[in-house]
């Protein structure tokens, strides 16, 4: 099988394919564990609630490589929560490596109308998302009928519209898989007239709840669990909207080339490419890696 992102473990990419953040290429073979070995990692934030209309912002993405780990390092993973009313969770990678301090945190998706990892979407101006972990939510708009439309959440990919901005692309796993979407808005309709909500972005974002006929409203779509998603704003008209959907939790994905799986903690699984065994320990709850 072909390596893919020009020979990284982790390459993160969003959806147009342009790289993201480059991730270090390990080393074609590991040099052991006395000496270190390198690890990718990948970590995804709970993703935020959706709101009345408007959608919650994707978890924030941390993805790069350590360094020459040493053998016996124990490393503390926390898997962030999804937003229920609220921004989600943060997740992290915590410990010490010999003496140099890891804290590495992805903040959690901002619930709509509010920042985060990725911001969630707005009423009116868009609200930033957080440089390096995510992107912002969408804008809302009104127009002299009536009709309020509430912005769809950022996504770790992309900015947020009226649907939910996409995710980011990784092969973390051996696989393309997209992570960390923004959740869709939905709009109040004319006066009560019926309206569809937007769809969520790419990478677990839900979408958006409907507006029917009359004013009353459906609740969005729930952000996918250790997807980091986030969720869809809730429709109907002004004091008919339902409760709004929670955010996705994270997942935290480490990663190393070896002919041998050197370490524990999560779930294990390995594959092949190009004759090299590369291992992978997905943590959807919090534990730890010990190296």
């Amino acid at each position: 099988m072909a390596r893919r992102n020009n020979g990284f473990i982790g390459g993160a990419s969003n959806l147009s394919g342009e790289t993201t953040q480059g991730l270090s290429t390990l080393a074609s073979t590991q040099q052991g564990k006395s000496s270190g070995y390198d690890i990718d990692y990948f970590i995804v934030a709970g993703g935020g609630a959706g709101s009345a209309k408007k959608g919650g912002g994707g978890g924030g993405v941390l993805t790069k490589t350590i360094n020459k780990l040493l053998s016996k390092t124990v490393l503390t993973i926390t898997v962030g929560a999804g937003g229920s009313a609220a921004n989600g969770s943060n997740s992290s990678i915590t410990g010490t490596n010999g003496t140099t301090p890891i804290s590495l945190i992805a903040l959690g998706g901002g619930r709509g109308g509010f920042s985060g990892g990725s911001a969630g979407g707005s009423a009116s101006t868009a609200i930033s998302g957080t440089f390096g972990q995510g992107n912002n939510g969408g804008s809302g708009s009104s127009n002299a009928e009536g009709a309020d439309q509430g912005g769809g959440g950022g996504g770790a990919g992309a900015a947020g519209a009226y649907v939910g901005g996409s995710g980011l692309l990784t092969f973390i796993r051996g696989s393309s898989e997209v992570y960390a979407g923004g959740g869709g808005g939905s709009s109040n309709g004319d006066y009560g007239n019926a309206s569809n909500g937007a769809a969520g972005g790419a990478g677990g974002g839900g979408g958006g709840g409907n507006t029917e006929t009359g004013g009353g409203g459906t609740v969005g779509t729930t952000g996918t669990v250790n997807k980091g998603g986030g969720g869809g704003g809730s429709g109907g008209y002004a004091g008919q909207q339902q409760n709004a959907a929670n955010g996705g939790s994270g997942i935290v994905i480490i990663a190393y080339q070896n002919a041998t799986q050197l370490a524990t903690g999560g779930t294990v699984t390995s594959y092949t490419q190009n004759g090299l065994t590369y291992w992978v320990h997905s943590f959807t709850s919090t534990g730890s890696y010990i190296a």
